[in-house]
């Protein structure tokens, strides 16, 4: 069992992957690893959605090595296009977080020997916070011009209001109140 990788899935009724978790290696103490395996190890422990990653297969030999992926939520492995040799690098996209790359060294059809990394760590936060630093720096401006269109639009009302009443007085006669507020009584 030392090097073999193991993960756990829950299921729903129509065995649709609702939840996985990471893939684990097993180690023992004092175990060696079987025979017909080897480790596959990776320049970086993580990496940015868009930066290269590049893992090895730890072969005596030159053999040809097939790559494929398992990526989180997914159950077989699909193969990556492009790469024999030791050494596979490729492009980290946010789905490969969580994901297992398998290196596999074939006689024909028969797997001499295989290994694979457990889980690839892509680091998706620095996106994510590039992306708020862009949203804040460009909502910095909505706020003072809000303020500016607000004391605007006050401004225009006040001014309407002032001139809507001086039009008025000039129609009644310069500030003269309205006819009930008008004094009734006769000097003697």
């Amino acid at each position: 069992m030392d090097g073999a990788l193991i993960t756990a899935r829950l299921f729903n009724a129509d065995h649709a992957i609702l939840a996985e978790a990471p893939v684990q290696q097993i180690s023992v103490d004092g175990g060696e690893a079987a025979a017909d395996s080897f480790k596959v190890s990776s320049n970086q422990k993580s990496a940015k959605v868009g930066q290269k990653v590049s893992f090895t297969a730890d072969l005596p030999s030159d053999d040809k090595v097939e790559w494929s992926v398992r990526k989180q939520g997914e159950n077989v492995y699909a193969p990556i296009k492009g790469s024999t040799g030791k050494t596979l690098s490729t492009e980290m996209g946010e789905d490969w977080d969580g994901a297992e790359v398998r290196a596999v060294v074939r006689n024909g059809k028969t797997v001499i020997s295989e290994g694979s990394f457990p889980a690839v760590s892509v680091d998706q936060a620095s996106e994510a916070a590039a992306s708020s630093e862009q949203e804040a720096t460009s909502s910095t401006w909505i706020l003072p011009v809000g303020i500016v269109v607000a004391v605007i639009i006050i401004a225009s009302a006040v001014i309407l209001v002032v001139r809507r009443r001086a039009s008025v007085r000039k129609e009644t006669g310069s500030g003269a109140g309205t006819p009930d507020d008008t004094d009734t009584t006769t000097k003697d």
